[in-house]
């Protein structure tokens, strides 16, 4: 996909399964930056990583931007910390030599009950903590909303469509559809309503199409 994506001048942030080096230096080649996830699927460089962080002396210099965020009867307090000092991780992971900082995001929620999560980032950017968390944050935004409308319009997690390449075709089928929808509709409408109303009444559906290919 990156083949056809303009990513001049954008950050692009990607899921843990995206962590790799040829994905990295694409991105790179065409003039973007990027912020991966880093967990066990480049299990040496998370444990370099995470052991970078445990290290006061390496730290103790590193800034931090704190966030915090109320709604929904819970508290959210979000830290962000990037370390830029990291030639030791270039000699131990060579191929990673694109990597120019390393992040740390330490959450903790407070609701019926306390929960903490820590996830580490790797990137091409050497932005300030406040920066980069809110590439990170509107990156879970973008996640969270477009699972919410598939599950809710296209009732997405009940689906049982799970053998051979059904599911991703199944994917690609329902973002299509919700592209399509969502160029069509109204401020007041619903993309399920929308969606309803299309299969009820052909004249809708025509009117849907022709907002798409027009």
């Amino acid at each position: 996909m990156l083949k056809w994506l303009d990513v001049k001048g954008h950050i692009m942030t990607i899921d843990a399964m995206g962590c790799q080096v040829k994905i990295a230096n694409h991105i790179l080649q065409k003039d973007g930056d990027y912020i991966f996830s880093l967990k066990g699927n480049q299990s040496h460089l998370a444990e370099d990583v995470t052991s970078y962080f445990s290290d006061h002396d390496m730290t103790k210099q590193l800034t931090s931007h704190v966030e915090y965020d109320k709604g929904n009867g819970r508290v959210e307090t979000r830290e962000c910390r990037v370390g830029a000092d990291i030639a030791c991780l270039h000699h131990r992971h060579p191929k990673w030599a694109s990597i120019r900082s390393i992040i740390k995001i330490h959450s903790v929620r407070e609701a019926t009950k306390t929960t903490n999560d820590v996830r580490y980032y790797i990137s091409s950017l050497e932005d300030p903590p406040e920066r980069v968390l809110k590439s990170i944050r509107s990156h879970w935004a973008i996640e969270s909303t477009l699972h919410w409308v598939l599950d809710m319009s296209f009732n997405e997690n009940y689906s049982r469509i799970r053998k051979g390449n059904a599911p991703y075709v199944m994917a690609i089928i329902r973002h299509v559809a919700l592209h399509v929808l969502q160029l069509a509709k109204t401020n007041r409408q619903f993309i399920k309503r929308l969606r309803k109303m299309c299969g009820w009444d052909e004249k809708t559906l025509d009117v849907v199409m022709r907002k798409h290919f027009s």
